[in-house]
This record gives C-alpha cells, structure tokens and sequence, in this order.
C-alpha cells in the first residue's frame, strides 16, 4: 500500500530531474495530474523546508541545492557499497560493460548501485529500480541461493509476466533454469527482460543478506565473451568475500 502524499513528493522531485529545468505551479499541476490547490499546498511546503526556490514568478521553481547535499550524506554512509565500489569500478573496466549491484528486495530485486560502461551502445539500468526475478539474471541469482522448500514457495506466488518472446513464464522450466545456474554457480538470461541485452550474474551472501553481481550488455558483444566474464564475476565475488570476512561457496571457474 502507497501513502498518496509520499508518492506525490517523489513524483515531484522525479519530475524535475527529468525536465532539469524551472517549472511553474501550472505546469507541476499539470504534469502531475494533481490539482492546483494540492500543487500549491505541495510547493509551500518544500518551499518553507528549504528544498526549493522560486527562480522567478515567470518561470517557476527549482530543487536547492538541499536534498543533494542530504542525498550525497546518505550514499557516503551506505553500508558495503563504498566497499563494493571499487571492485565493481575494476569489473566494469575490465569487461566494458555496465555492472550492477543488486539486492532482494521481496519478491524483486533492488538496483544498489550501477558503474555504466562507457561504449555508446550499453545497458541503461537506473539505481532505486526494481525488476523481477524470473527474468533478471541478478533475480535468477537471488532465487539459485534460497533453500528448496522456500523457493518453491516463491515460484509458487510469483507472476511470471512475459516481458519478451524469450521470457520463461512456465514455472518448472523456470525452476530447471534455477537449478542449472546453481549447479553451476552462474546465471544468465538472454533477452528475457529486454530484447538483444544479456546478462550474467553471481550471488554474493553477506551478513546473512543476499546480494548479486550482475554483467549486462548487447547480447553480440557479450556472448563472445562470456566465458572471460564468468571468470572476473567469480573472481570479484571471491575477492569482496575475502574483504568482508565473509565465507564463500563453492562455484565453478568455467561455463558449461
């Protein structure tokens, strides 16, 4: 369940990182598919919060510099990602393709963090987005680590929506998919979510928390490779293992 006004803020502060420009009462009003009076009620409130300003009656409002500051005090206090994060920045230079930290969120998985490749053709994952995990190789992950009974139950609830012709909807030849990525300690999907990206991913479990590491990329330049980049997302895994006092398991060095 949604709280309405919490769900009109973030819309609001979405909404300007997007236009990345002033914007007047009428034309938040009207973006948001609120009323004036809400809109008004909404502003005055940032507004005596210091999180906005008003650049001038003609063109509107504008984000302060506020929640940047807050929003950069929070991201250098998360837990394990300014561990992460250089491992993660290695990954991705040494593959060339985008590389995200994930964790389960539920019945989906949380982007935590994304180091973006930098080639013109890439994979544009935003942090704070949740994808599913029948059709996620960071989801296939975080279903590969669940005891059996739990995952049977999970498969059992989730709605396997068809994202792409490729996406596997049916629950057993989902469940064999889990199982061949766990025997081998790696998963993969080829344009389930999105058509021509492929991803490869390993779990990572700290702290009693499950986490995933995930390569993405267009599939004709990822295939080719893939079995290099198997090889550095077990290596990462293994060494962010070691630097957190973690204990790993055991996974295969090569793909089948």
């Amino acid at each position: 369940m949604s709280v309405k006004t919490a769900e009109r803020m973030l819309d609001l502060i979405e909404l300007f990182a997007l236009e990345r420009r002033p914007l007047s009462l009428s034309n938040l009003a009207a973006r948001l598919e609120m009323p004036n009076s809400s809109t008004h009620a909404l502003i005055n409130t940032l507004l005596g919060r210091g999180y906005l300003y008003q650049t001038s009656k003609r063109l509107g409002y504008f984000p302060t510099r506020k929640l940047k500051q807050l929003s950069d005090a929070i991201a250098d206090a998360a837990p394990l990602l300014d561990a992460f994060g250089p491992r993660l920045a290695r990954l991705r230079d040494a593959t060339g393709e985008t590389i995200l930290l994930t964790k389960r969120q539920g019945d989906a998985v949380i982007n935590l963090d994304v180091y973006e490749s930098a080639q013109s053709v890439r994979f544009f994952p935003r942090v704070g987005e949740l994808k599913p995990l029948h059709s996620t190789a960071s989801g296939k992950a975080v279903l590969g680590t669940m005891p059996e009974e739990e995952l049977v139950r999970v498969l059992a609830r989730l709605k396997l929506e068809r994202h792409t012709e490729y996406t596997i909807t049916d629950r057993a030849r989902l469940a064999t998919e889990v199982a061949r990525g766990r025997r081998r300690g790696w998963y993969r999907i080829i344009g389930e979510n999105i058509v021509d990206l492929m991803s490869l991913a390993v779990p990572l479990q700290i702290g009693g928390e499950t986490y995933a590491i995930t390569i993405g990329g267009p599939t004709q330049r990822v295939k080719p490779k893939m079995a290099a980049h198997v090889e550095r997302l077990l290596k990462t895994r293994a060494a962010l293992l070691r630097e957190t006092g973690s204990a790993g398991g055991r996974a295969k060095t090569r793909p089948e």
